[in-house]
């Protein structure tokens, strides 16, 4: 109770005083204090994993936390049964009807010190009592009070007893309820059966209370959810007197979310509550914060090695709008239920292993355009729900990724400029060298090649177009000496941004990086999938990339690409290309393959997140995929992430981005994903960190903005509108 302790008397309806409970480090409830005089109450029935628990008051706005009392009661291991170590059983409303006095309830009529709560002459309804005992039975699993079980309510005039509570304030109830109506007949010789039903349907029939005796119909399983439960007791059969009802009792679970991290073994820093307190909230979640308890809002489990069957649990998540379950070892088929998620807008299930039919309401809500369902890479999951044929990897091979029309942009070159370059050329000796400059607004790239290279080749360069490559304007050969013109990028190159250095610019924020990533990663992309033949680059780094004066970026350096056949998936060819960004693969091999650039691509990423080189010079961790795998043992991304960023970023965006980083620089090129994919998977991190960061910019990749805006639910409004009636 408040009681104006401070004597500011803050509590009010328009500015109660809120604040969390946590037991240990798990959320418990919410309270909510809005008059001073009101006694609040907080009751959880949980086994005990040490000799000792914590409860924690956490300050979640203005109102400085409180307690007045707080109370241990041990029970007997053999009631409450679905009370276990990893399920919490809160408590929601413990009832006892028509008392005789409008007193609570409690020891030492009630040995376990257990509250109820009393509800005296409810309308329509009268109450039955007797002084004899009312025992219970060996092996009860509650262990009713007498005190309580000798009184009951009786509808009046009538052979049906109703009543129902509701959730005020809280939506769709996203916990599990589990329900005790307890029973006993207090009158010798008499005739009563009833049927109980629960939202119009068959709970229990031809129940009839044992006399003198504490019998109790329960639920073994949680409860439908519903936003009312009501409940009517009926007459049946040969009955000559109307239902009874001593007491009632609902508690609430809280773990499926809980259960996700049991089934899957999740690391990270998955312990105590997933939401609360807000600051240490689960890695790899999102979840929303208003008056109400927090309610899971995302979860980002790609490539945690997750194995076996897609959790059932995550159905229990109603609000979740945001579920990327990709690249894991998931197998079996999509459940079903999955279907029943109405908020869900992403589902991503791609680079599993995963068979079988896509449910009906997941492909119908696919094809209303109110679900992104990504299954990219699952050779064995097929559209149909009546027939579902296993495609060949032969057959999968044979799905290509639309072109995109190539406009070529002819160019006529200034003689005099070109001259000027052809003089350069010969000046230029050094075999092996790479040098950059810029004359008349234009970079010259000098380049000496370790292969032959003739002019139908760099002429082929030149017809390439797209908004994320620099454009070639012109070349210069001489013998095995080549000059190639692009356009002019008036802010240089990546390298020299996360480097720090370029001057007078602002910090490089998490959001600008993403979005430079993004465009990099559709270069390359449209060198392997829409250029006819296909390119590798060879050479991704950060000093390849390319920024205009909105920092706009452009894959440049295309004097190494390597044509491909469609059909071929690895070249034997010379090794070329940098160290730190070159494919290890590709380099024991010789074999090239489109992969050797997306190994590349993956170092830049963590170059992005980390703004350190690939190669440190006398480190025992050289590399920097080495380096960042193992400051990423412990769970905590902020360790790698570049410190000029201040902590100005969505942890969850990093950490999406890191583990397509981890993938894209997996050993084995069969691992490494596409760099469509690779596209796909930044815009969704960009998605996480766009309603965060105002420096990217808000209409870009606006397709995947609403989809990151995640919410699932974890906890209701425990604040319960008991009504009872009588028919």
């Amino acid at each position: 109770m408040y009681g104006s302790y401070d004597g500011l008397n803050r509590a009010s309806p328009s500015n109660p005083l809120l604040f969390d409970l946590h037991l240990g480090v798990n959320f418990w409830a919410t309270v909510n204090i809005t008059k001073a005089s009101d006694v609040h109450r907080a009751e959880a029935i949980f086994v005990a994993a040490a000799d000792s628990a914590s409860v924690c008051l956490v300050k979640t706005g203005s109102a400085t936390p409180f307690i007045s009392a707080l109370e241990l009661r041990p029970l007997k291991n053999t009631i409450y049964s679905y009370a276990n170590a990893t399920q919490i059983l809160v408590l929601f409303s413990r009832i006892n009807l028509a008392p005789t006095t409008n007193n609570l309830l409690r020891y030492p009529l009630d040995r376990y010190d257990r509250i109820w709560l009393p509800f005296v002459d409810p309308v329509g309804w009268t109450s039955l009592s007797t002084d004899l005992t009312v025992s219970n039975f060996a092996g009860d699993e509650f262990e009713a009070p007498s005190a309580v079980m000798q009184t009951a309510a009786v509808p009046v005039n009538s052979s049906t007893l109703q009543f129902y509570w509701d959730f005020v304030g809280s939506g769709f109830p996203d916990n599990e309820f589990y329900a005790n109506l307890h029973f006993s007949e207090l009158l010798p010789n008499t005739s009563r059966a009833f049927d109980v039903y629960l939202n119009g349907e068959t709970w229990y029939a031809n129940f009839t209370p044992p006399y003198l005796m504490s019998g109790a119909i329960y639920s073994t399983a949680p409860l439908t959810p519903s936003l009312r439960y009501s409940w009517a007791l009926n007459s049946s059969g040969l009955s000559t007197l109307p239902p009874i009802l001593n007491a009632l009792k609902s508690t609430r679970r809280f773990d499926a979310i809980i259960n996700v991290r049991v089934q899957y073994q999740v690391k990270r820093n998955w312990m105590g509550d997933p939401c609360s307190p807000k600051e240490y909230a689960w890695d790899g979640l999102k979840c929303s914060y208003d008056l109400n308890s927090p309610r899971i809002t995302d979860v980002n489990l790609s490539a945690s090695a997750l194995t076996g069957l897609i959790s059932s649990s995550f159905a229990k998540l109603t609000a979740i709008k945001y579920l990327d379950l990709s690249y894991n070892n998931l197998t079996g088929s999509v459940p079903d239920v999955l279907g029943n998620l109405l908020s869900l807008q992403v589902l991503n299930l791609a680079g599993n292993n995963l068979s079988g039919p896509i449910p009906a309401s997941l492909r119908k809500r696919s094809q209303q355009g109110l679900l992104i369902l990504r299954t990219e890479g699952i050779q064995n999951l097929c559209d149909s729900g009546n027939s579902c044929e296993i495609k060949t990897d032969t057959e999968s091979k044979k799905k290509k990724i639309a072109t995109p029309i190539i406009v070529i942009i002819c160019l006529v070159p200034v003689v005099l400029f070109l001259v000027a370059i052809f003089i350069f050329c010969r000046m230029r000796k050094s075999n092996g060298s790479e040098t950059w400059c810029f004359l008349d607004n234009l970079f010259v790239m000098l380049c000496d090649f370790l292969e032959p290279i003739n002019a139908r080749q760099v002429h082929h360069l030149i017809r390439i177009h797209h908004k994320n490559l620099v454009s070639m304007v012109g070349y210069c050969m001489d013998g095995d000496h080549l000059a190639l013109v692009y356009e002019y990028m008036s802010q240089g190159t990546l390298l020299d941004y996360i480097r720090g250095k370029t001057r007078n610019v602002s910090v490089f924020s998490w959001g600008k990086r993403l979005q430079i990533a993004i465009e990099a990663a559709q270069g390359l992309e449209y060198l392997h999938k829409g250029c006819k033949p296909p390119l590798i680059h060879r050479d991704v780094k950060t000093a390849n990339i390319l920024l205009g004066e909105q920092l706009e970026a452009k894959i440049a350096d295309f004097g190494l690409s390597k044509a491909i056949q469609n059909d071929v998936t690895n070249v034997p060819t010379a090794v070329v290309g940098t160290p730190g960004y070159l494919d290890p693969e590709y380099y024991i091999s010789s074999q090239l393959s489109e992969k050797s650039d997306v190994y590349s691509f993956g170092v830049i990423l963590l170059e992005l997140i980390t703004a350190e080189p690939p190669i440190l010079i006398g480190g025992q961790n050289a590399h920097i995929v080495q380096r960042v795998h193992d400051m990423l043992a412990n769970g905590n991304i902020e360790d790698v992430v570049d410190s000029k960023l201040q902590g100005e970023y969505d942890v969850n965006s990093v950490w999406k981005v890191a583990d397509i980083a981890f993938r894209c620089t997996s050993q084995a090129s069969r691992q490494r994903p596409s760099m469509t994919n690779v596209v796909a998977e930044l815009k969704e991190s960009l998605a996480l960190e766009c309603p965060r960061d105002t420096t990217s910019n808000s209409n870009f990749y606006a397709e995947t903005n609403e989809a990151s805006q995640n919410t699932a639910a974890m906890e209701i409004e425990r604040f319960v509108e008991f009504s009872l009636s009588a028919r």
